[in-house]
């Protein structure tokens, strides 16, 4: 990330790379009218503390910004209720984070995505592309296990249709949903799968409200929310919250 030439093309090292070594994680950067989201998911369902991890990833990435570029986001979004007190969050980013958000990510607006990072080295930039390109700390990632990571982390933005997945895999939507089948899964399931993972996140984790949650997750009509989930979990949202 520090030899990267730009704020973006940095934030796209890590986003890129990472999926080497960690499987129960996401960082994405998604870019929403002219709003650009640098986020952290997890999808790895039933782990515990996912709060503290994330709450983590957030402050990271803070950090990282400020070194890379100088940059203090708009805005921090935490997916958690507000603990007691937000004092140390305060004093660790100068200002309090928006707490029961959708997701938890650094908010900015895109054009600061073009600043340069200070000290970038486009020579050992070159040098390092080669040697990470090599390497791989764990197994190739399944196509399955590539699209529940891209679902994982747009599930709450519009667009998460097959077309687009499969465009940003470089892939034809055919081709991608044929690979899927081979390995016993279709692209419906998956995007359900993310749904649902995402919904019991902000259920357990955040005071939004069912109503919000399915907007949250593309759901016009909340009561098809409703329906969907009580299929998924056997009970409704609000009963599954309070269990």
């Amino acid at each position: 990330m520090r030899t990267a030439p730009t704020f973006k093309d940095a934030i796209l090292d890590l986003c890129t790379n990472q999926r080497r070594y960690v499987h129960g994680a996401v960082a994405y950067l998604v870019i929403q009218n002219d709003i650009a989201f640098w986020g952290y998911a997890v999808h790895h369902p039933g782990l515990k503390a996912i709060e503290q991890i994330s709450d983590g990833a957030m402050a990271v990435a803070f950090n990282m910004a400020r070194e890379l570029v100088d940059l203090v986001p708009d805005e921090i979004l935490l997916s958690r209720r507000a603990p007691g007190n937000t004092a140390p969050y305060c004093r660790f980013f100068g200002f309090t984070p928006r707490f029961d958000a959708e997701q938890y990510a650094l908010a900015f607006p895109t054009s600061l995505l073009s600043r340069p990072v200070r000290g970038a080295d486009r020579e050992l930039r070159q040098i390092l592309e080669k040697a990470v390109a090599a390497y791989w700390a764990v197994e190739q990632p399944t196509v399955t296990h590539t699209v529940t990571r891209m679902l994982r982390a747009r599930v709450i933005f519009p667009d998460i249709s097959l077309e687009a997945v499969a465009s940003e895999m470089s892939m034809q939507p055919r081709t991608l949903n044929r690979r899927l089948q081979a390995e016993g899964k279709s692209f419906r399931q998956l995007v359900n799968e993310a749904r649902f993972e995402v919904a019991r996140q902000l259920l357990a984790g955040t005071r939004m409200d069912v109503t919000n949650i399915a907007l949250a997750l593309g759901y016009a009509d909340p009561s098809s929310f409703t329906h969907a989930f009580q299929r998924w979990s056997g009970a409704a949202p609000s009963e599954w919250r309070a269990n």
